[in-house]
């Protein structure tokens, strides 16, 4: 069982990692919001099979959802656009600091 998830884990960090470089490929050759439109179009499509029947959301949670969807939104862009400027190398360590950085961002962000 340790080896199977430690293969998987393997080959989940070999995927993430090669996704850099398919990003600088076609981020030299294309529009970051195209590609990034494409990206998200096709990650919904994937998960559209698994949705359940429909409930109703609540006024409140759509605003979460939005500002979400809007952070979400800004990060992939200027990830997307900053791949166009380094290598995919230092794009993939700067975006794996997030591990560290976001929970100190929260930690403020929740004090204040």
């Amino acid at each position: 069982m340790r080896l199977k998830a430690d293969l998987t884990l393997l080959f989940v960090s070999m995927l993430w990692g090669s996704a850099f470089v398919f990003q600088r490929i076609v981020g030299e050759r294309g529009s970051v919001y195209y590609f990034n439109g494409m990206r998200f179009l096709l990650g919904a499509l994937i998960l559209l099979p698994f949705i359940q029947k429909r409930k109703t959301v609540p006024q409140e949670q759509w605003l979460w959802m939005g500002i979400a969807g809007a952070i979400l939104f800004i990060a992939s862009a200027l990830q997307q656009a900053g791949i166009q400027y380094t290598t995919a190398g230092n794009a993939g360590f700067i975006t794996s600091l997030s591990v560290v950085i976001v929970p100190f961002v929260l930690l403020v962000g929740w004090r204040w």
